[in-house]
C-alpha cells in the first residue's frame, strides 16, 4: 500500500471532533511548483451520486488553486480522495423515542469521514492530505451541498491558501 493510502486510512481510523479537520503537510515541499494532478485510485464513495459529487467539489478545488488535471504519466502531483461511511446512536434521543413508544431508528444518524491527499507519482510520497468528520443527512437529495461545504473545509487547509 503506498504512503499517501497508510496515512489517509490511519487518518480515517482516528477519533475525530465531528466539523473538525485534520491536515498533515511534508513541510520540505514547494507548492508553487505544482501545476497538474491525476486521479489515484481510493476508497471512493458506495454511492453514485456521493461520488460524482465529492469528485466534482474536489476538482473544482484543484482549478481554483490553478491545477490543472492531466495524464497520469505528465502530472506533478496523484489526487487521491477516500470515504468511511458509519453510524452513531443519540443516546438521549433513543432514551426519549422509548419512553415515547417510538421507532428507535430515528436516533441513529450517518457519519461520514472524508479525507483528500496529494502524492508524488514517483514515489507516492504524501505531501498534503486532509480529513474531517461529518454528519449526513438521510435525506441523500441534501448530501450535494453536505459534501460541498466538507470539500470546501478540507482545502481550506491546503498549504499556502489563504484564509477566509
Amino acid at each position: 500500500m503506498n504512503s499517501l493510502a497508510c496515512a489517509l486510512m490511519i487518518l480515517l481510523l482516528v477519533p475525530q471532533t465531528i466539523g473538525e479537520v485534520e491536515s498533515h503537510v511534508d513541510k520540505k515541499a514547494d507548492f508553487t511548483t505544482l501545476k497538474t494532478y491525476a486521479w489515484s485510485l481510493g476508497h471512493d464513495a458506495n454511492d453514485p451520486r456521493a461520488h460524482k459529487a465529492i469528485v466534482a467539489d474536489v476538482e473544482a478545488q484543484m482549478t481554483a488553486l490553478g491545477f490543472t488535471k492531466a495524464p497520469s504519466a505528465a502530472a506533478d502531483v496523484f489526487l487521491t480522495y477516500f470515504t468511511v461511511r458509519g453510524s452513531e446512536v443519540d443516546l438521549k434521543k433513543l432514551d426519549q423515542l422509548k419512553k415515547e413508544q417510538k421507532d428507535p431508528a430515528g436516533a441513529t444518524r450517518i457519519l461520514g469521514r472524508l479525507g483528500v491527499g496529494l502524492s508524488r507519482p514517483a514515489t507516492r510520497e504524501t505531501l498534503w492530505s486532509a480529513v474531517t468528520r461529518r454528519r449526513l443527512s438521510e435525506d441523500p437529495a441534501q448530501w450535494e451541498g453536505e459534501l460541498k461545504t466538507a470539500v470546501a473545509a478540507l482545502f481550506a487547509t491546503y498549504p499556502g491558501k489563504k484564509k477566509g
